[in-house]
Formats: C-alpha cells, sequence, structure tokens
C-alpha cells in the first residue's frame, strides 16, 4: 500500500534507542499521508550518541488515520526503542544541500518497546527541560521555546490607546547562541519605545495595501456591506485591526500580525518590514 513511501529508504533496517521532541502532523503525499516527528537525539546499537534533531517519519492514511498511528505512536518527551532505516540519499540527482538535509531523515518501521531507561538520553531530556528566561526591564519575562527555537513572551502593545492589545511576541536568537537573543531584542526595544509610531505606520501602510481588496470582500458580506455602503474608509479599516503577534529577526526584520475584526472574514493580516530601516515592504492576508 505504501511502496512508494518505502521506496525513498534504505531496505535495512537497524535498532535504535531515540527521545522524541515533538510530533509534526501529517503532510499529504500522493494518496497517502507522511507522518513526522522531531526526534531529540538517537542512540546507535553500538553506543554512539547522536544529539543533533533527527526527524523520523512514516506513512499512515490521509483520511481518517487512527491516533494510535499518528500522535499516540510516539509521544513527546517519551524514550523509544524502534527499528528504523535512513532515507536513501542519490549523490547523482541530488546537491550537497538535499544530501544533508534527507541525512537527518529516517523512517519508523516499527516500535519495539516504550518507556526505555537510558542515562545520556536522560540527560538530554533534563536539559531540554530547563527553562532559559530573559527579565527584561522594558519587555518582561521572555522565556526560549526550545521547540520553536525562539524566545517568546507576552506585552503590552499602545496601552492606554484605543488601539491597545496584548501581544505575542517572538524574537530571533542569536546565531552563535541558542539561548540569547541579543540583536533581536536590542531590534525589540527600538520598536517598543516607538510603538505607537511603528504602529501606525504598520496599519497605515496595511490600509493602502489591502483597502481594495477589504472593500471586494464586504461587497459580499451583507451584514458588513448595510453598515458601509459606501465602502470602507482608510480610517475605518485603520481603526478595525488590532495587532495580535510580532515577529522579529535577529537583523530587525519583522512580521506583523493583525486581527482583521472579519473585515477579511477571520483571515489574518501580516505586515512585513524593517526596524532599522523603518519600512516596510508588504502586507496580506493569510490562515
Amino acid at each position: 500500500m505504501y511502496e512508494a513511501f518505502y521506496k525513498n529508504y534504505e531496505s535495512e533496517v537497524f535498532t535504535a534507542t531515540i527521545l522524541v521532541k515533538e510530533n509534526l502532523g501529517i503532510g499529504h503525499i500522493a494518496n497517502y499521508g507522511n507522518f513526522s516527528c522531531k526526534i531529540l537525539a538517537m542512540v546507535l546499537p553500538d553506543g554512539t550518541l547522536i544529539d543533533n534533531e533527527l526527524t523520523l517519519n512514516w506513512p499512515v492514511a490521509w483520511e481518517n488515520a487512527p491516533q494510535s498511528e499518528t500522535f499516540d505512536r510516539l509521544k513527546a518527551l517519551n524514550t523509544y526503542e524502534v527499528e528504523i532505516s535512513k532515507y536513501l540519499i542519490d549523490p547523482d540527482t541530488m546537491d550537497e544541500s538535499r544530501q544533508e538535509y534527507f541525512s537527518r531523515h529516517y523512517c519508523l518501521r516499527k516500535v519495539l518497546k516504550a518507556d526505555i531507561q537510558h542515562s545520556a538520553l536522560q540527560a538530554i531530556k533534563e536539559e531540554f527541560l530547563r527553562e532559559v528566561a530573559i527579565n527584561d526591564p522594558m519587555l518582561g519575562k521572555i522565556v526560549l521555546d526550545k521547540n520553536m527555537g525562539n524566545f517568546v513572551s507576552e506585552v503590552d502593545w499602545c496601552s492606554g490607546q484605543d488601539n491597545a492589545s496584548e501581544v505575542q511576541l517572538y524574537l530571533d536568537v542569536d546565531e552563535d547562541n541558542g539561548e540569547t537573543c541579543t540583536q533581536s531584542l536590542s531590534h525589540a526595544h527600538t520598536m517598543f519605545q516607538a510603538q505607537e509610531k511603528f504602529d501606525r505606520l504598520m496599519r497605515e501602510y496595511a490600509a493602502q495595501n489591502l483597502l481594495e481588496d477589504a472593500n471586494n470582500w464586504i461587497a459580499d458580506d451583507d451584514e458588513q456591506s448595510q453598515l458601509y455602503p459606501n465602502g470602507l474608509s482608510l480610517e475605518d479599516f485603520m481603526k478595525r485591526i488590532r495587532l495580535s503577534e510580532l515577529s522579529i529577526d535577529s537583523d530587525g526584520s519583522i512580521s506583523a500580525f493583525y486581527d482583521d475584526d472579519d473585515i477579511f472574514w477571520g483571515h489574518i493580516i501580516i505586515v512585513e518590514g524593517s526596524i532599522p530601516n523603518l519600512t516596510f515592504e508588504s502586507a496580506y492576508i493569510a490562515g
């Protein structure tokens, strides 16, 4: 049934002990699903520890796949003995980047045992669970989300203003150290010190670029078309949207996610730009 899936992996199967990081979910391939999970580390039969992040895949039914074959098969931060096989690497058809990418992919053939006790994997698990946090005078406590690989915090945005909101803030980790966010945090300080200015410019940019589309959507909505018989104005658009999430990269690039207040029937408005240049390059809807 899943011949097309298994032909991508070596036929040789070996036993390993793995520490699961998280389940990623199902991707659609041909007429079946590819379920994937991340593993934090793996111990080979000869005792070799591979402690860089790997991906484990297995085929499932695309529709109505049982929970026992998906999210319940391997659970986060549990340790298992499994049978797996390597992805087939073909130097003749893959460039070096693809070879590197697929060298970290394996196929799950069978789960042999659960709740395996292994001291090295237990140490990796304890380190993964150790909280890494920054207490920032301006933004409060910012915590490293080790699954996502960035720092996260809930912060007040434009407090006391009509457009005030509570925002989920994501900060990029420093390239040379996955447990700090010095560069993105510096850019965040710049932005939050002038948050009302940034907010006005981002709203204005979104309204200018999406107003025509917004009025097309509103024209197809009986209730909203009655509220705005002459169409939504630039000012109305700017007043209705609320910042909900903000992502800041180490180079100062930003992605601002706005609640659309049902202008686009519940879709998210995303504005992308640069903090150092105080410029914006795109505004679009998603979700």
